[in-house]
């Protein structure tokens, strides 16, 4: 019953969204405020109704009701709980539903705050709802990142599989988004641009939709290969970025620049910026669709991977590590370029310093690791730079500069922690250049040396799970002798699936990782193993954790909070206030 009632509700669902696309519409364009009010508790409805189907699909997966064809082919009844609970949105119909959810709850947020104007007030409302976005989009590719190291068990964290890239690029247009929304809430400069990358971002977003769901490529992270689907989403994706684009291209000759600025200003700074990742957008845009592109004009199949993105992104990434701490720096309006890099010198001169040390100390490793590693640690000293010239001065007692810390936007140590974040996930990305890997057979007390350490697998031992059969491997790890850490990689095999995965045994040593992961078992006790030995590694995902908490901390500022309650104010009134007089 519960099911069949969550069906009902999400065909209410779909008959108040028709409601709520035409009514609303239609009140506002004829002053009638009885209609345009219809978007709240349309909104809320439509959320309510969608909320209940999601629940009645929850429900069916954890008590298995079979006669749901996508709880048939998702699930089991040996699963465990928690993994009955993931498969709800582990497939094509379960994940939509959730997407379609998660826009609900937005809708039932935003809808009827939406007054038409585009002005520096429209800016300080939408960041906010921007920054959300990009916090939970930096944390999930964070977290699809660890899924594939820890589960896929070849020891890395990015392929630039053409579904990871599908979440990197909506991510370099919001990040881009979020500084030319700055720049449009404090100059008013920047709309046409502003409004561009909204819709880029969004229409991205639904790019990945499409290329994750409709079977036109092959990937660990794909959740159908469906042609029928692939074209319903197709379909969708044509009408909203057509529809956008070509109201976009209506009204853009309409808005006006109110605001002028100096080539060297924090706004020419911010300029750069986004042309720099809207570069990066197009470079990854460019080799994720190239390949499929090319097959389906002329059946020809390649692969672009690691070296193109490498090579082609290294440098523009490079670049913007570069500028961020000076860009940051500047004045609104205009700035003092010197003033800028002296406020930088020491971040500059720490970073420099770092990547000497470790191309004299680490004779014979990589230079671009040491590079990487400099620029890494100058990014996180720069991004405070600006911070601390507006709290610190010279002769000042400690008291005064406290005050003047604490009374600072939160806007600004937030944005200074979110550049210290990428800097932290930068300085873990250098330092893989420095990492070992073995890859062979190894036989029972076979040491393997893995920098510092050495791993030896100690035996091997069966054992029976819930629903699967497993092999473990003990292994020790130990240092200069002295056992450190034990870790029991494993291969497990599922019956009812007929699969068989892998689990890596992963050790935490300061902020490094070894990684093992097993291969196949032969006849004298030996088995087929990858291990390795990742210094830094987690500071890839803890950079991420730091960016996503100084977006926290920048959603906090008061003046954004106050910003979208007095918007909201004004909207409400404007909808009040839309409707004609009655006649006498």
């Amino acid at each position: 019953m519960i099911v069949e009632t969550g069906h009902y509700a999400l065909a209410l669902a779909l008959a108040v969204a028709l409601l709520q696309s035409v009514l609303p519409l239609c009140g506002t364009r004829s002053g009638d405020s009885e209609l345009a009010s219809i978007a709240v508790p349309a909104a809320i409805t439509q959320f309510l109704l969608l909320g209940y189907a999601f629940a009645a699909l929850t429900y069916a997966h954890v008590v298995s009701d079979f006669s749901l064809v996508t709880v048939a082919e998702n699930s089991l009844t040996t699963k465990p709980l928690i993994y009955k609970i993931a498969g709800v949105w582990g497939n094509h119909e379960g994940s939509m539903l959730l997407w379609v959810l998660i826009l609900a709850a937005f809708g039932a947020a935003v809808a009827a705050l939406i007054s038409g104007r585009l002005d520096a007030a429209w800016a300080r409302y939408v960041r906010p709802w921007v920054l959300i976005a990009w916090i939970f989009l930096t944390l999930g590719i964070a977290m699809g990142s660890y899924w594939a190291y820890y589960t896929l068990g070849w020891g890395g964290f990015w392929f630039w599989d053409p579904v990871e890239n599908a979440s990197l690029m909506p991510w370099l247009a919001g990040t881009a988004l979020l500084h030319s929304a700055a720049v449009m809430e404090k100059r008013e400069a920047l709309k046409i641009w502003t409004l561009f990358l909204a819709i880029l971002t969004f229409s991205l977003s639904l790019l990945g939709t499409f290329l994750v769901r409709s079977g036109v490529l092959t990937s660990v992270h794909s959740f159908a290969s469906d042609p029928a689907r692939g074209a319903f989403i197709l379909v969708i994706l044509t009408v909203f970025i057509g529809g956008s684009l070509a109201l976009y291209a209506w009204r853009a000759p309409s808005l006006s620049q109110r605001s002028l600025f100096a080539p060297v200003s924090r706004e020419s700074a911010l300029a750069v910026n986004n042309l720099l990742l809207t570069t990066c957008c197009a470079t990854v845009l460019t080799g994720t669709l190239y390949p499929l592109a090319l097959e389906a004009l002329t059946g020809d199949k390649i692969s672009v991977g690691a070296p193109f993105f490498n090579l082609t992104l290294g440098p523009l990434v490079a670049l913007i590590v570069l500028l961020m701490p000076l860009g940051q720096s500047l004045a609104w309006k205009r700035g003092d370029l010197l003033g800028a890099a002296q406020r930088v010198t020491v971040a500059a001169l720490r970073g420099l310093a770092v990547a000497l040390v470790l191309v004299a100390v680490i004779r014979g490793g990589p230079v671009l690791a040491a590079v990487g590693l400099g620029l890494a640690v100058y990014l996180i000293v720069g991004s405070f730079a600006d911070v601390a010239s507006r709290i610190w001065a010279r002769g000042q007692p400690a008291r005064l500069m406290l005050a003047r810390a604490v009374g600072l936007p939160r806007s600004a140590w937030g944005a200074a922690i979110v550049h210290a974040g990428l800097g932290v996930t930068l300085m873990g990305l250098a330092a893989t250049g420095w990492g070992v890997e073995r890859i062979g057979t190894i036989k029972l007390g076979q040491g393997i040396d893995l920098g510092p350490y050495q791993a030896t697998i100690e035996n091997l031992r069966s054992r029976q799970g819930p629903n699967y059969s497993e092999v473990l491997a003990r292994t020790v790890i130990s240092r200069g002798g002295a056992d450190v850490a034990t870790v029991e990689p494993a291969k497990r095999s599922f019956p009812a699936r007929q699969t068989t995965v892998t689990e890596a045994g992963i050790v935490t040593l300061g902020f490094g990782q070894i990684y093992i992961s097993l291969g196949d078992q032969h006849a004298d006790g030996s088995i087929d193993a990858r291990m390795f030995w990742k210094p830094l590694v987690t500071a890839i995902w803890i950079g991420a954790i730091i960016m996503a908490f100084g977006g926290i901390v920048s959603l906090s500022d008061r003046r954004l909070r106050i910003g979208f309650a007095r918007r909201a104010a004004r909207v409400r009134a404007a909808a009040n206030n839309a409707a004609p007089e009655p006649a006498e």
